[in-house]
């Protein structure tokens, strides 16, 4: 599934990647790390497009839907829980970003 609005691009498998990463994380260490270039990038991006609070809700619901129907087999409440906690971790680094940012 691609996004391609007012030269706005981003894939799902690169959100997908991202809370994925951001779950195996949680799992080992306890916390979300990401590469701080990575970060500001994604800051950046948001910043530009004026991402606001209720666009990351829309994309963490699209996020959960997509994932369910790809893998319904595995899907279950225990992963929609640990995603969910992944990708607002994820968000909770991506803002604190957009929020450093001038």
């Amino acid at each position: 599934m691609e996004h391609n609005e007012e030269g706005c691009s981003y894939t799902w498998s690169e959100v997908l990647l991202k809370t994925c990463e951001a779950a195996a994380q949680l799992r080992t260490i306890g916390k979300v790390t990401v590469r701080e270039t990575t970060l500001k990038k994604i800051g950046i991006k948001q910043v530009k497009y004026g991402v606001l609070d209720k666009h990351f809700e829309v994309k963490r619901f699209a996020l959960l839907e997509m994932i369910k129907v790809v893998v319904p087999p595995i899907w279950s409440l225990e992963m929609k829980t640990a995603m969910t906690v992944a990708y607002n971790h994820l968000v909770e680094a991506i803002k604190e970003e957009m929020n450093s940012l001038p």
